[in-house]
């Protein structure tokens, strides 16, 4: 059983204190975008397993910012699936008797949350925060990929 108190991975800064830990995912993110209007590509071609950045669209976007605020018109206007993937090294220290959740402060409109390949949470609503519980997804050597 999970006896510690919770670890915090947030895209947005939150309350650390004696009891709570926070590691920012803020930074630098592999960005790949579906086709304008696609119905769809990334989820059944299984994108959440591969890698992001061998793609031939792929770009570094930075979290957070709006996609559509930076880049050329086409990216501006973009409308349909947008995929965003980092590689986080959570400590052994915490992945030892810890809870750890992750925090999303500002999505746009739908988003599906992986974390090493399997689904964390799903989240529908216009910048809205929302979190997950991630502890039984994070790989045991504390290299795991996440990917929006």
């Amino acid at each position: 059983a999970l006896s510690s108190l919770p670890i915090l991975l947030a895209i947005q800064p939150l309350q650390e204190n004696e009891i709570r830990e926070r590691q920012t995912l803020n930074g630098l993110w592999t960005f790949v975008r579906e086709p304008r209007n696609s119905v769809d590509i990334g989820l059944p071609n299984g994108w959440k397993d591969q890698h992001l950045s061998k793609f031939k669209n792929a770009t570094e976007m930075p979290v957070p910012s709006s996609f559509n605020e930076l880049g050329d018109k086409e990216l501006r206007d973009h409308l349909g699936w947008v995929w965003y993937e980092r590689y986080v090294d959570v400590p052994l220290r915490v992945l030892s008797n810890n809870r750890v959740f992750i925090r999303l402060d500002s999505v746009m409109y739908n988003a599906i949350v992986f974390i090493n390949g399997l689904e964390a949470t799903r989240h529908e609503g216009g910048h809205l925060p929302f979190e997950a519980e991630i502890t039984q997804l994070l790989a045991a050597d504390g290299h795991n990929k996440f990917t929006v």
